[in-house]
């Protein structure tokens, strides 16, 4: 069997930030003072709440209002307008608050991989809208033959409906 192709994630696989920093970052520019700890406490209890394919189906925008709502509800902010706001501002100030790092070997690796004529493709559960601020950030915006998003599809990995795009 030859090899074609190879496919990669794109969290925790090619590149990597700290959310709970980027939260923390943001909500000091708001007067907030939440430590990381607590920052991770709400961020945990959020992840076992929220359904994750349920809310996938939204725009990216509703997507992260809701999430950002209720991680700041885990943390105490209560207040309906302020929630509004303030979600609105995580949304707008993300990807200039956060810092995505590429993993060290990756553009090395992946420029071999092409050299040695391979396809390259990126599955991820992101969507469209952050894999194009992401993806010049960190330098690989020239890598992938094709990048299938959770919104390109409508459905999150592990389904096989997601890496079956041709």
């Amino acid at each position: 069997m030859t090899i074609k192709a190879v496919l990669f994630d794109l969290g925790n696989t090619l590149v990597y930030q700290n959310p709970y920093k980027t939260f923390q970052k943001i909500l000091g520019t708001h007067g907030i003072a939440k430590t990381t700890k607590e920052i991770e406490e709400a961020f945990a209890k959020t992840e076992r709440e929220f359904d994750i394919k349920r809310h996938s189906r939204l725009s990216a925008h509703e997507f992260y209002m809701q999430l950002n709502i209720h991680i700041l509800k885990h943390l105490g902010i209560t207040n309906s307008n302020a929630l509004q706001a303030l979600a609105e501002n995580i949304n707008i100030q993300w990807f200039k608050a956060s810092k995505v790092h590429l993993y060290r070997d990756d553009k090395p690796t992946l420029a071999k991989l092409k050299k040695m004529g391979l396809k390259l493709g990126l599955i991820t559960d992101d969507y469209k809208i952050d894999l194009e601020k992401i993806m010049p950030q960190v330098g690989l915006q020239n890598f992938f033959a094709i990048c299938v998003c959770g919104d390109t599809v409508g459905k999150r990995k592990p389904n096989p409906q997601v890496s079956s795009m041709r």
